[in-house]
Formats: structure tokens, C-alpha cells, sequence
């Protein structure tokens, strides 16, 4: 294949279609677990035709770009740290429940909370102003401690400058938003699943252990201490993953012929996209590969797995305090690991056959410096310590049937799918380390069919397939139609509820009723009824009741 057989092959691959391409060709929104497909990506992945065979089959980059969305999907839904950073909106939304409805049978609730809290500040009465306190406090602990460990440069920038969202005065510390976020987020699992804390690590112990951070005044745990971040966090490195592997098919299925200069010409690689693989050189001491399929780009994407998997919090209990933070930060763990990676001169010629073999070796050599679990084992262990949780059984039969009891659905599905994808990993790590390698190779080194199958099983499961298509469940995933509407139905009403939820604290004027996306069948008005009917039977106050915040009556 020569150069100009490259850029006419498809013309999906061409550079026009490749400018605006996350926002054009698809995205994964991990607020409401939809993948959105372009039509033409959607059109060519439902051609009913054979398995892609090469790059010239152009159906080749339409895959490619599902890949990279699915893999967004399983960094959400299959790793630790994406677990906890999923449920943020949820655990925001089911952890001040109690303090709302005390609120609003007080005072005329009014939106934006945070407007209200500032104009409120010390003029209602004591137990009025608690309430209200620690709605919005522990709604910004959270919002502060995924913004930690999701993009903490972004943090230190708004720090600097006091441009916070939320603002910069109901930042505590990096430890107490860090922790608040883990013990918040484990608590509402037990509610659920574990009340006790049989299986669960039993944050009922973690208080204690935090407030004497604070008291001796431990670096990024006290108010106003001195706050270190790393460079980069968990975006930065999921969107370096998902690309990188995005780019290995596609060189896979051109059978190398692309290089790095195909892929430059075409935006694959910037700053977004691109740093943290930087990142990962200049730590590590290597020097930029030659080509995409090179074993350095197979080690960092080992070095990715391990960022985004920490086993401290969550599965296992927190054994150092003073560590906490670095140990679960994705940032942290990132730079630890490239580190290790500079003292093991000649770790990716261990990389051979990208195998379960290949993973467990070269995974265990970097994590037994750094004291922590091969994801490889983090996924057996939650495997493992969800056997012995008291409802796990009617949750696995409730996902097997497709057919779940309302009671707070989004956390007990987003755990059923969190739990599934690590049974799975932890038998076949180096898939969903390598998921190009697998799913991009046609010598009959590997099994296809069995790659497609865990593909298709670990799929994410709501597609939007058009601008204005509505959200569909994934065929793959459900028993049948019926279940698989029933689902949707139930899911998506909790996600207008959490969505208004948000509205209601942090955001100045009117509902935005912006949901026909979800179901054009169904006007605003309906959907207005319905959410209303939630914010009764939640916070006992009508939606229609909430004023704009203007006053403190």
C-alpha cells in the first residue's frame, strides 16, 4: 500500500471528516451511559456484512471509532477509580435526601441552592442554616474531590486564580473532597447492596482516621494547607488510552502501513489526546517509538490500566492514611508507574504475544514496587468480596432477566455492569488491556470469535445513533424488546431526576428541560409531569414550587 492508497481507501479515513471528529463521529456520555454514534459510523456498523477482514474495508474506521468509545465505557464502568467517579452525580443527588426534605419543609425551596446559600448566609435560623449547609457543602466536597482526580491540573489553575466551580470558598482540602467522595460513594453501595459491611470496606472506620490527618496538619488535609497535585489525572489518561488504541487497529488492520505521520495528518494525535503518552516518555526516559505498534505503546497502556485501577478505599480497605490520596489519585499512580518502568530498563521486550502471560508479568513487576494490586487482582477481589454481599444474588438475577426494581436503579445497575465487566477481566486481563491487538488481528493468532464475544458482551448499554435518533438499548445486552424498554424507561427517568437534581443546587435560573433526546415520543410537558412527580416523592416538594433565589423567606 503506498501513500496515496492510504489516504483514498475510504472515505471515512479522510482528514474531512477527521477535524471535528470526538464531537462528529462519536462520544460517550458517562452521566447517562449513551454512546453517540454519527449515522454513518452507525450505518456501516450495521451492514449485516462478514467480519472486517482489512483497512480498505471501510467499515474499518467506523469500527475503530466504536472501539475507542466502548473502551470510555469500560474505563467507566470497569476500573475502580471509574466506578467511583461514575456515581458522583447519584451519590451527590441520594446523600442529602434527609437534610432536603427538613429544608423544604421550612422554607420555600429556591434554585440555585448555592444562590440561596450566599444570600441565606446566617439570617435563617440555626438548625435552617445546617440543613442547608450541608446540602451544598457535601454536594462541592464532591464535585471538588472528582475534579482531584479527574483533572487536577484544571484544579490547581482555578485554586490559583479563585475561578472554582463551585466556588472557590467551600474548598476544604484535597484530602477531605478525596475522602468525602469515597466514603460517600461506598456508603450508598452498602445501602444497597451490603448494609452491614460484610463484604464492603467499613467506612465507619474512616472518620476517625481522616480527622487525625487534620489535626496534625498532614499536607492536603487541612484547610488551607499546601495542596500538591500531579500534572495529569484520570481524563487525561483515559483519552491517551482510548486513542492509542483507536490508532493501533487502524495500523493493525493496514497491516502497519500506517505511521504516525498518517495519523498526525489526520488530528489523531494532539495535546488532548497525546499527553499523557508525553507524559509517560519523559517519566519513564523513553524515547518516542517509530511506530504505533510498538511494544512501548503496548507498556503504556499496562501503565494506563494500573493508573485507573487503585484497590485502596475501594475494594480494600484503607490501611495508610497519609497515603490515601496518592495511592487512589489516577495521576499519581500514572507518574509512580512510569517511574518504575525507568528503573526496569527493557520491560516491553516482555511484551511478546500480548497475552494473559505477557499482562500478569509485566503488571506484577510494576505494581510490586509501587505496594499495590495487579488490576488483574483488583478484579478478582471485588469479584470475590461481592459473593459475600447480602443482596448480590437478586441484583445478578434482576440484570440476567433485564428486569430491576426502581428503588435507586442507576447505582445497582451501574454495580451489576461494574461487576460483570470484572469478572471478566479477571480472567482475561490482556483483553481489556489490549483490546486492539485482539480485536484488530486477522493471521489467526487469535480468537476472533471470542474476542467479538466479550466485545459484544461488555458493550455499553444505550446507543443514540443519529442527531435526532432517540436513545436505544443495546440489542446485546437485554433478554429481549420488552425488558430492554422496560429498562430504558426506568434508567432514563432516574437520569432526568439526578440531571434536575443538579439543576435545583448549582445552576442560576429556570429548569433546562433538555430530554428530547432521550425519547421524541414524549413532549417536555409530559416529561415536566413526570420529573415532578420524583421531586414529591423524594423531597416532598413540587418542581413547579422551587423559585428562583431572590430572597430568604
Amino acid at each position: 500500500m503506498n501513500k496515496a492508497d492510504k489516504t483514498s481507501v475510504s472515505p471515512v479515513c479522510s482528514s474531512s471528516h477527521t477535524q471535528h471528529y470526538e464531537e462528529d463521529m462519536g462520544k460517550f456520555d458517562p452521566m447517562n451511559l449513551v454512546i453517540h454514534l454519527h449515522s454513518s459510523v452507525a450505518s456501516m456498523l450495521d451492514s449485516g456484512q462478514p467480519e472486517i477482514t482489512n483497512f480498505a474495508d471501510p467499515r474499518a474506521k467506523a469500527f475503530a471509532t466504536y472501539l475507542h468509545e466502548t473502551i470510555h465505557w469500560w474505563q467507566h464502568i470497569g476500573t475502580t477509580s471509574g466506578l467511583i467517579s461514575g456515581l458522583r452525580i447519584p451519590v451527590q443527588c441520594h446523600m442529602s435526601q434527609g437534610e432536603i426534605k427538613a429544608l423544604t419543609g421550612k422554607v420555600i425551596p429556591q434554585k440555585s441552592m448555592l444562590k440561596y446559600y450566599d444570600l441565606a448566609y446566617r439570617t435563617l435560623p440555626a438548625d435552617t442554616m445546617e440543613e442547608l449547609n450541608v446540602i451544598v457543602n457535601s454536594w462541592s466536597d464532591l464535585e471538588f474531590g472528582h475534579a482531584v482526580l479527574v483533572h487536577p491540573e484544571k484544579v490547581l489553575e482555578g485554586l490559583n486564580t479563585g475561578r472554582t466551580v463551585p466556588p472557590i470558598g467551600f474548598f476544604e482540602s484535597v484530602g477531605h473532597s478525596v475522602g468525602w467522595q469515597y466514603l460517600n460513594t461506598v456508603n450508598i453501595l452498602a445501602a444497597s447492596l451490603d448494609r452491614s459491611f460484610t463484604s464492603l470496606p467499613d467506612i465507619r472506620q474512616w472518620q476517625h482516621g481522616f480527622d487525625d490527618l487534620k489535626q496534625r496538619r498532614i499536607t492536603n488535609w487541612y484547610f488551607r494547607s499546601k495542596v500538591t497535585l500531579p500534572p495529569l489525572g484520570r481524563q487525561a489518561i483515559a483519552e491517551a488510552q482510548a486513542r492509542f488504541q483507536e490508532i493501533q487497529f487502524l495500523s493493525l488492520v493496514s497491516e502497519g502501513e500506517l505511521s504516525w505521520e498518517d495519523f498526525e495528518e489526520r488530528d489523531f494525535v494532539t495535546h488532548r489526546y497525546a499527553h499523557a503518552f508525553t507524559v509517560f516518555l519523559a517519566a519513564s526516559g523513553l524515547d518516542f517509538p517509530a511506530h504505533p505498534l510498538s511494544p512501548l505503546v503496548d507498556l503504556f497502556m499496562v501503565v494506563c490500566d494500573i493508573a485507573l485501577n487503585p484497590n485502596v478505599g475501594y475494594p480494600d480497605e484503607i490501611r495508610n492514611y497519609e497515603q490515601f490520596v496518592e495511592e487512589v489519585s489516577p495521576g499519581v499512580r500514572f507518574l509512580f508507574a512510569a517511574n518504575i518502568v525507568r528503573k526496569l530498563r527493557g520491560l516491553e521486550k516482555k511484551l511478546k504475544r500480548l497475552d494473559r502471560e505477557d499482562y500478569d508479568e509485566v503488571a506484577g513487576a510494576i505494581c510490586g514496587p509501587m505496594g499495590t494490586k495487579t488490576p488483574r487482582e483488583c478484579a478478582a477481589t471485588i469479584v470475590k468480596m461481592s459473593e459475600g454481599m447480602p443482596a448480590i444474588k437478586e441484583l445478578k438475577k434482576e440484570m440476567f432477566e433485564g428486569v430491576m426494581r426502581p428503588q435507586a436503579m442507576p447505582i445497582r445497575f451501574c454495580f451489576g455492569k461494574h461487576l460483570s465487566l470484572m469478572h471478566d477481566k479477571s480472567r482475561h486481563p490482556e483483553y481489556f488491556c489490549w483490546p486492539a491487538a485482539h480485536c484488530g488481528e486477522f493471521n489467526g493468532s487469535r480468537d476472533l470469535n471470542h474476542t467479538m464475544k466479550l466485545f459484544h458482551q461488555h458493550s455499553c448499554p444505550f446507543i443514540r445513533t443519529s442527531i435526532d435518533g432517540e436513545v436505544r438499548a443495546n440489542e446485546q445486552q437485554f433478554v429481549d424488546s420488552v425488558s430492554a424498554a422496560k429498562l430504558v424507561a426506568t434508567y432514563f427517568r432516574w437520569q432526568i431526576h439526578y440531571d434536575l437534581f443538579r439543576q435545583w443546587v448549582s445552576k442560576d435560573g429556570p429548569f433546562k428541560f433538555d430530554y428530547q433526546w432521550i425519547d421524541p415520543a414524549k413532549n417536555t410537558e409530559e416529561l415536566r409531569n413526570l420529573a415532578s412527580e420524583d421531586f414529591v416523592r423524594s423531597y416532598g416538594v413540587d418542581l413547579n414550587s422551587i423559585r428562583l433565589a431572590t430572597s430568604t423567606e
